[in-house]
């Protein structure tokens, strides 16, 4: 078993046994420097898919000794580093106004590719003319005749639960704060509707009313699980509307980073100090970058913690 992520500009290979990351270049002559390299991504998202990796990249290429701007586009390539090529285009505009920024993290399932451009989310058939996207939520903002990207439209990471799409964009309020709310997208009969947004404070504990971001979601069997940086871990079934608070991570945590997979969501203790380069605070909480990590399973029990804090030995 093994798994690849991107670092550097640069995809490695990581086996699982022995932990050791390889570089993913099957070159032996590669200086790997550069895009001649296979393994060269120059890229931050990065996914496995139906047996290839796909990435994003928006930089110029030279051709012909020209630089040409393709704009953002999808690239699939094969697990070696080899076969890379450009899938689809991501952007209306190709190398249109530098704000109209797509997310930098597509989704791809079941064959199918969403995507957003100047904050409206689209869908295309892997592969095709992004001419040919179908939009599935928001509005083009415009000024002046161009396109530009609305900071409070959609952002942060989309999802897919069976037939479901999933995204989270930051509303505007009544009283003028905004709120995350998630949305749900049913691929078979292609509607939309509203199935979640951030608690307020008196429903989960110390949280501001006004611009909260959830740090961290996940949906999973009708259940939304949820982690803001500085809260709790908590989960809304999407169905009843109840939320319950799972793990009190505050405790542990003055803020922190979060991932979830299908079994655990796992927290590193970014304790919010402003002393760049602190990183062993009396209170034990960790510093600038964490020095703990926090294994809790879906249920809210703590199932390992994990201390990191060798990584900053001299």
């Amino acid at each position: 078993m093994a798994s690849t992520f991107s670092g550097d500009a640069y995809a490695y290979y990581l086996e699982k046994e022995t932990k050791k990351a390889t570089i993913l270049c099957s070159n032996p002559e590669c200086a790997h420097s550069g895009r001649t390299c296979n393994a060269w991504l120059n890229a931050a998202s990065l996914c496995l898919y139906d047996g290839a990796l796909y990435f994003q990249d928006g930089d110029r290429i030279r051709e012909n000794g020209q630089s040409v701007d393709y704009g953002d586009r999808l690239y699939r390539v094969d697990t070696d580093g080899t076969n890379r090529v450009a899938v689809q285009a991501l952007e209306l505009v190709p190398g249109g106004d530098a704000l109209a920024t797509t997310h930098k993290e597509p989704l791809l399932h079941r064959g199918t590719s969403y995507f957003a451009y100047s904050g409206v989310l689209y869908s295309l058939p892997l592969g095709g003319d992004v001419k040919n996207a179908r939009k599935i939520w928001g509005e083009e903002v415009q000024s002046d005749g161009s396109m530009y990207y609305d900071p409070n439209a959609l952002h942060y990471t989309l999802w897919a639960d069976g037939d479901t799409v999933y995204f989270m964009v930051n509303l505007e309020q009544p009283d003028g704060t905004y709120k995350d709310t998630l949305f749900a997208y049913d691929t078979a009969g292609q509607a939309v509707q509203q199935v979640w947004e951030t608690p307020d404070a008196a429903d989960v504990g110390n949280w501001e009313t006004a611009g909260v971001s959830v740090s961290q979601w996940y949906v999973l069997d009708g259940f939304i699980y949820f982690y803001l940086s500085g809260g709790d871990f908590w989960r809304t079934d999407l169905e009843t509307g109840e939320t319950e608070k799972l793990a009190a991570v505050s405790a542990k945590t003055l803020s922190g980073s979060a991932v979830f997979s299908d079994d655990y969501l796992c927290v590193l203790n970014d304790a919010p100090h402003t002393d760049v380069g602190l990183t062993d605070p009396s209170d034990g909480t960790g510093g600038i970058g964490g020095d703990t990590f926090f294994i809790y399973d879906l249920e809210g029990n703590l199932v390992r913690k994990l201390s990191v804090s060798h990584l900053y030995d001299e």
